[in-house]
């Protein structure tokens, strides 16, 4: 918990980010995350985590960075709550799974399994 409210959830896009203007870099969250995402940004001294260019790409109704020059499209980003969006179908057409649903958090980034390999939930 971030005794400072800098770290929330964005109630438009679901998405977790941290404010930098009220973080004081105590490190809590680092901590507390099961992820392990969160580190201290090296120019503001403030907690930071991706998240997903919400103020910049998003804002500009553009896709992530990540997913927008990602050169095998292993990446997608959509809205789950579009039933048409290319997330949504691809959840319904392929087996997929996601990490530490047995912590309550509610996850929404859903992996497709490779062909090859063991899947591990750690």
């Amino acid at each position: 918990m971030c005794p400072t409210g800098a770290s929330f959830k964005d109630a438009l896009t679901g998405i977790v980010d941290v404010n930098d203007k009220r973080c004081v870099g105590c490190r809590y969250c680092i901590a507390a995350c099961p992820y392990h995402v969160r580190f201290i940004n090296p120019v503001t001294n403030t907690a930071d985590k991706c998240n997903f260019c919400r103020e910049t790409n998003l804002a500009a109704g553009k896709k992530p960075a990540c997913v927008e020059i990602c050169p095998t499209h292993a990446l997608v980003f959509g809205d789950l709550n579009d039933p048409a969006s290319d997330i949504s179908q691809m959840i319904l057409a392929n087996p997929t799974y996601r990490s530490k649903v047995y912590l309550g958090t509610e996850p929404q980034l859903y992996r497709i399994p490779g062909k090859r390999g063991v899947i591990d939930n750690a």
